[in-house]
């Protein structure tokens, strides 16, 4: 029996040997192992390379030196097994800027890492290559993850890395007690016959395969999120407390006795906005937005304040909330519970029936909410539901509808997108997909925040130009600029062939509504939204301003989040500190270099939060998608590439692969002009938006991979 540190040592020694044809000395080949010859590895590399003498693998000269004896032809290599997407090439020293492309039909039990003497079979006008296995000099017997599958009577080990094309067989006894479904690691046994399975060993169980703690902790790990507070931050954040009301009276403006109402998804926890509506006698709107006052409580340098920055904002994972602050102040004294006294900064706008802001304030505050609201609850009233604060919610939409219509003629972009909530069992486990769709009472709370944020980036330029402060105030703005005019075009490109009369007018926001307009009703509709969204650049936090080009804003800032945004805890203080007094021009100097700063950093935090997020939801979307495994959808088109399609499956709204390879009625080909998918015999065409019948057929936790087969229907 060969011991492991031998195999290993042979392994090395091979892949050493692998495209050279020099005879080597004992010590060039310790040398070049980088084993020293004092050492017990010296004494085994002796043995192994006897050992290889002896089973004719390698030859030995008279002047003790060692040489491969796997003579390359004219017509043959020898390499290293190498893959890339299933398909097999090896690399040789005589070709060394061609690879032997092999195809899996002439693999003869090749598998990646393997050494292998390679037949050239055939080279075409292009000087391409094509290969044939002739022999499996060494067999890379790797450790391998991934998962168990029953399959009536046989067990069989389905590896992660697609690159091995083959299921491998386990016996019963190889099992060490894995079932059905459960994550481990295997290792290859042997494979000597092309036309039966490979076997392999379970060598460890990973997880069970209804155990999603490690999948979810690892997107803890992958990005590098915090998740406890330090003790210094906890110690801290429990000795705050609610300031006595008469003293906070002295420099806040009461609104205890004001109708303001909060509205929040069904599950929120955090209530850190709140608003109040009023029509003047002019006629005017007076809208409230009531934000908490975090900077009330958070002070600058403070071990809150360290962590907050250090954090820049909350993380929100499908199993989880990883808060930006403790959760005294995020879920308690910051957050607007209803009959609660609680601090706000308040931004108040008086506007007019146009839609056109006429006036404003911004006031530190006290509030007592009198109502929490849920989306679902207001969307119920707006529809005609009787309750107590029908009037206010109703002003609000009237309010909200005007100042919609207003943005995107004004410039904003009314991009049209979905998210979905997952619905967790007691276990953390994804067992529903709903859709999140953006109705009328989102949309209300989304235009007065947009109204809000909008008028304190305003204050600024106002109060700089009031002053002669040029350039103005230094500030932490939400910026996002232009689209890239050659990612635009190519948009444009795919969109025409489904809209032919379509016509791009620079990059301006008007022709891109035009453009989402034109597939309101088509069922190609989230695909252009997506598409065109891929082309816009990322907003991001800046103390420069360049205005939003999203929203049509020349000026936009973050205010109406501080307890799960840093940024905006940030403007707090920037307008609290304007409010008071403006520092001297040397002041001016060093905070705009501070903000910067803090602003690049609150970016990219925001930026490695989304990635978790993102991944977080694929991980859910597969462990959903693993317990719908066998079953059949129907589902759309949601993407086209030369390697299949992309199928968004109804029901748990999750999207899966349809490799090309696996539309099995003919052999399709990808129609690079109008982005589809064309059958070489039968003509039949694959578009965006089409529907079509698919089978769950295998999921892939570790890559977060879904794919599918097609479901022909019977004629």
């Amino acid at each position: 029996m060969t011991f492991p540190a031998k195999e290993d040592l042979k392994k090395q020694i091979i892949k050493m040997y692998i495209g050279m044809h020099d005879a080597m000395q004992l010590n060039v080949i310790a040398k070049n192992l980088n084993i020293r010859s004092d050492s017990p590895e010296f004494d085994l590399l002796k043995e192994v390379l006897n050992e290889m003498v002896q089973s004719k693998q390698m030859s030995k000269s008279s002047r003790r030196r060692y040489i491969m004896e796997y003579p390359e032809t004219d017509n043959s290599i020898v390499g290293e097994l190498l893959f890339h997407n299933s398909n097999g090439y090896v690399l040789s020293e005589r070709f060394p800027d061609t690879k032997i492309s092999i195809k899996q039909r002439y693999l003869n039990t090749g598998l990646p890492g393997d050494s292998v003497k390679v037949e050239i079979i055939s080279k075409n006008k292009s000087s391409k290559k094509k290969g044939a296995v002739d022999e499996i000099l060494h067999r890379n017997h790797a450790e391998l993850k991934g998962v168990i599958d029953l399959d009536g009577d046989y067990i069989f080990f389905i590896p992660d890395d697609k690159n091995y094309y083959v299921d491998f067989l386990i016996h019963p006894k190889k099992l060490m007690g894995a079932e059905n479904g459960d994550k481990v690691v295997a290792k290859i046994l042997f494979w000597d016959d092309p036309q039966k399975s490979p076997h392999a060993e379970i060598i460890e169980v990973v997880s069970k395969a209804d155990d999603l703690t490690e999948e979810f902790e690892s997107v803890i790990e992958e990005f590098g999120l915090a998740v406890d507070f330090p003790s210094d931050v906890n110690a801290e954040a429990k000795k705050i407390e609610m300031p006595d009301v008469k003293d906070l009276l002295k420099h806040r403006t009461d609104l205890r006795k004001e109708d303001i109402v909060t509205i929040d998804p069904d599950d929120a926890r955090d209530f850190d906005d709140a608003l109040s509506l009023k029509i003047l006698e002019n006629g005017n709107y007076y809208l409230g937005v009531h934000i908490a006052d975090v900077s009330a409580f958070v002070t600058p340098k403070s071990a809150l304040d360290k962590e907050a920055l250090l954090r820049g904002n909350s993380t929100y994972l499908v199993d989880r909330v990883l808060p930006m602050l403790p959760e005294k102040l995020s879920n308690e004294l910051c957050s607007l519970k209803p009959n609660r006294l609680r601090l706000t900064f308040t931004v108040f706008m008086e506007i007019d029936r146009e839609g056109e802001l006429v006036d404003y304030s911004i006031e530190e505050s006290i509030i007592k909410s009198k109502k929490r609201f849920t989306y679902r609850e207001v969307q119920e009233i707006l529809e005609g539901k009787k309750n107590k604060f029908s009037k206010l919610l109703n002003g609000l939409y009237e309010l909200t509808k005007m100042l919609r219509k207003q943005r995107f003629k004004k410039g904003g972009v009314d991009f049209n997108t979905t998210e979905v909530k997952f619905i967790l069992d007691e276990d953390n486990k994804p067992v529903e997909a709903q859709l999140r769709e953006s109705k009328d009472s989102n949309k209300l709370v989304e235009e007065c925040m947009l109204a809000a944020n909008k008028t304190v980036a305003e204050h600024i330029k106002n109060i700089s130009k009031s002053k002669n402060i040029y350039p103005p105030l230094p500030f932490v703005y939400r910026v996002h600029d232009d689209p890239q005019a050659d990612k635009l075009a190519e948009v444009f490109e795919f969109i025409r062939v489904f809209e032919p009369k379509i016509r791009l007018k620079g990059k301006s926001s008007k022709s891109i509504n035009e453009m989402l307009r034109a597939f309101k009703d088509s069922p190609i509709k989230s695909a252009v939204n997506q598409l065109l969204l891929r082309t816009m650049s990322k907003a991001e936090y800046s103390a420069t301003n360049i205005g939003h080009y999203g929203l049509g804003f020349k000026d936009y800032s973050h205010f109406t989040s501080p307890i799960r945004r840093y940024p905006d805890l940030l403007v707090h203080r920037m307008l609290k500190q304007y409010a008071k007094d403006i520092p001297p021009a040397k002041k001016i100097r060093v905070l705009s270099l501070q903000l910067e700063e803090s602003a690049a950093h609150c970016t990219d935090r925001e930026r490695v939060s989304m990635q978790a997020e993102r991944t977080s939801i694929r991980i859910a979307q597969t462990v959903l998608a693993n317990a719908y495994l066998g079953k059949v959808f129907e589902g759309t088109v949601s993407g086209v590439t030369d390697f299949g399609l992309f199928i968004t499956m109804d029901e748990i709204h999750v999207e899966g692969l349809l490799h090309i390879k696996d539309i099995s009625d003919d052999y399709y080909i990808f129609d690079e002009k109008y982005f589809r998918l064309r059958g070489r015999r039968n003509k039949r065409i694959f578009n965006f938006g089409d529907r079509v019948t698919v089978k769950i057929h295998h999921v892939n936790m570790d890559r977060r991979k879904i794919e599918l087969k097609e479901v022909l229907k019977e004629d």
